[in-house]
């Protein structure tokens, strides 16, 4: 077979012509060193945790629940973190799963796991719950199909089997959205039974059934429902979200907490977060809860990485923020009025009606 040197070399040609061709499309794809440094300035700043009263008191409880649950001494205790929509609750639940003693593991027996972290879906029932819990403590899924009876009595052997001591269910007011108080009555109750199991809960002698430690988070409508059961109200450990008010103690307050998270922000200009006029913008736009202002700062900081500005800005990132995550309008919004004291702002218990944030308008157990 005679060989066409003409035809190899086109070939060839063609060849090295469409490798430079999609050489030069992955390198206009391929992240230039900026993205790469403002996607990392990004994780880091949703990273931020910069703990004000509520934060040191909730983790000094966080503390001690860890203790007597891995020791199992005394009751098991129901720990309520109630707030409004956006006040931090969840910031606070994340940093559980930090907690070191926590950590899975395993041993010749199998996974050993202390803790079961979740967040409640939407919409969520007493069975869902149950389905979500096994798949985080077992990667496994149960039939939707499945009675809620069996799916809790599964889940109660993967429990006690890997030795979980805490329960943490986060947005748990998305179980309680129903107007029957029996359907309520039925969850509050299944909570109570992980606190104080009974000889009749099916479980085999050989597992040893004990109190696990149970933590719940959500709106106040959370702490409403736990009072239903007399024994898990008893043994309830309620925890709130502090409201500053905007007095001189209160601005004080925001305002040193608005400066450590200006100042661990990283920006090459200070944001002035912390200036008199600025903070009482702030106390406008959250209601006096440093959460909210936790979240406005983190998602204007995105935005202005995005424009590749040196700071926040104001108008640009705050205001523009302030409007995404709300239905507040530029005539009403802090950030963008002259003179913010002469705005009614956002009230504390407005922001559960009009956020666009992860949540439930506010509700009471007797609607």
């Amino acid at each position: 077979m005679e060989l066409d040197i003409a035809k190899l070399r086109d070939a060839l040609k063609s060849t090295e012509a469409r490798s430079r061709f999609e050489g030069a499309i992955a390198d206009a794809l391929r992240p230039d060193e900026e993205t790469r440094s403002i996607a990392v300035l990004k994780e880091r700043i949703e990273r931020i945790h910069v703990p004000d009263g509520t934060a040191k008191r909730v983790g000094q409880t966080f503390d001690r629940m860890v203790t007597r649950a891995l020791k199992k001494t005394g009751e098991a205790q129901c720990n309520v973190l109630a707030a409004p929509t956006g006040a931090g609750k969840s910031h606070m639940m994340d940093r559980l799963p930090k907690d070191p003693r926590l950590a899975p593991s395993h041993d010749m027996f199998g996974p050993i796991q202390p803790l079961v972290y979740v967040r409640a879906p939407s919409p969520c029932n007493l069975q869902t719950l149950g389905r979500v819990l096994y798949k985080r403590l077992t990667d496994a899924e149960i039939a939707p199909s499945t009675k809620e009876g069996e799916v809790w009595q599964r889940l109660r052997y993967q429990m006690y089997g890997q030795r979980t001591v805490i329960v943490a269910i986060d947005e748990f007011h998305n179980v309680l959205v129903t107007p029957k108080m029996e359907v309520r009555q039925a969850v509050v109750n299944t909570i109570k039974s992980l606190l104080q199991p009974t000889p009749e809960c099916g479980i085999p002698h050989l597992l040893r059934p004990y109190p696990i430690q149970v933590v719940l988070a959500g709106v106040p409508l959370v702490q409403q429902a736990v009072k239903i059961n007399g024994e898990l109200d008893r043994r309830a450990k309620k925890i709130t979200i502090r409201q500053l008010s905007s007095t001189k103690e209160g601005l004080r307050e925001m305002g040193a907490f608005l400066k450590a998270v200006d100042n661990v922000l990283g920006f090459p200009r200070s944001s002035d977060l912390a200036e008199p006029e600025m903070v009482r913008r702030f106390m406008a736009a959250t209601g006096g809860f440093q959460g909210r202002a936790m979240h406005l700062v983190k998602e204007a900081a995105f935005a202005a990485l995005d424009d590749r500005a040196p700071r926040i800005d104001r108008e640009d990132h705050l205001a523009v923020v302030l409007e995404e995550i709300t239905t507040v309008d530029p005539a009403g919004n802090p950030f963008l009025v002259a003179d913010a004291s002469k705005v009614r702002g956002i009230r504390g218990e407005d922001w559960g009606e009009i956020t666009r944030l992860r949540g439930i308008r506010e509700g009471t157990c007797d609607e």
